[in-house]
């Protein structure tokens, strides 16, 4: 972006050359400091400004102002480089809110992971990378067995406290391009691009034990029944693939909890087939 507005602040220049200074062709110059400003920041608007100041300046001695007029140009060059400036102002302030505004829309208030709505989100291009290039990944979903008992005995800020640990152990022993979010109530999702079903027990054993480990350290008594689905070709649809996963999780639920169930895509909808 910065580019372009360098390309649009030369296309301005060069016009400012060659129309009549009646027609004001340099107050144009607030486009591209409002688009360094949106995309760059607020250092980048204050670069930009100065330039398209200079730039103002140039024009007017390269047409021959006459010297008794150099105040009147000093003094009108000023007014735009305040203009120029309070465009990058402005335009950096409400592009940070605007980068703060989405942050917040998909980041769950109590751990920090993505929201649901985030989470929806990601999986939905995961889906379409799928669908164009025949990326694989893993969708697994997991659940806490017993959280209601946490609240019930020890307390909703305690059963929140819990919450906040399962977050930072699974954001802490994931990599970078994975994604952690949380669903909602004690169901967490994890998106493993890239990784299969040989893999992903492997990954899922790995975060059950870590899991098992911070719920040790604090005493709650929690496992975790984990249900995973790995990919090999598109589900169509968001939901479809969620609800494949949810359908793991309550198999899981009605064996006895405290387990890993994992198959792949193709598997499932063999066993559909089959039906």
């Amino acid at each position: 972006m910065q580019i372009a507005a360098a390309v649009l602040m030369g296309i301005i220049y060069l016009l400012n050359h060659l129309v009549s200074q009646q027609i004001m062709i340099g107050i144009y110059f607030f486009i591209p400091v409002a688009l360094v400003s949106w995309t760059g920041g607020l250092m980048w608007g204050i670069a930009f400004s100065l330039l398209a100041t200079v730039m103002l300046l140039s024009v007017d001695f390269y047409a021959g102002m006459p010297a008794g007029s150099r105040l009147a140009l000093y003094i009108n060059t000023f007014g735009f480089l305040v203009v120029f400036l309070g465009v990058a102002c402005l335009t950096a302030r409400f592009s940070e809110d605007h980068r703060k505004l989405h942050r917040i829309s998909r980041e769950d208030f109590l751990t920090g992971a993505m929201n649901r709505v985030g989470f929806y989100d990601v999986l939905n291009m995961e889906i379409r990378r799928q669908i164009r290039f025949g990326h694989p990944y893993t969708l697994a979903i997991i659940s806490c067995d017993h959280f209601k008992r946490i609240n019930d005995t020890l307390g909703h800020s305690e059963g929140n406290n819990l919450l906040i640990a399962v977050a930072r152990t699974l954001e802490l022993n994931t990599r970078t391009t994975d994604i952690v979010a949380r669903l909602g109530s004690d169901e967490f999702a994890l998106l493993f691009p890239l990784i299969m079903k040989h893999e992903a027990m492997t990954v899922l054993e790995k975060l059950r034990t870590k899991l098992n480990d911070a719920m040790q350290e604090h005493r709650w008594g929690i496992t975790f029944s984990i249900g995973a689905i790995a990919f090999d070709k598109s589900p169509g649809s968001v939901g479809h693939a969620l609800d494949l996963v949810d359908n793991l999780i309550h198999e899981n639920k009605l064996a006895g909890k405290d387990n890993i169930q994992l198959t792949s895509y193709s598997d499932t909808e063999s066993a559909a087939a089959a039906i």
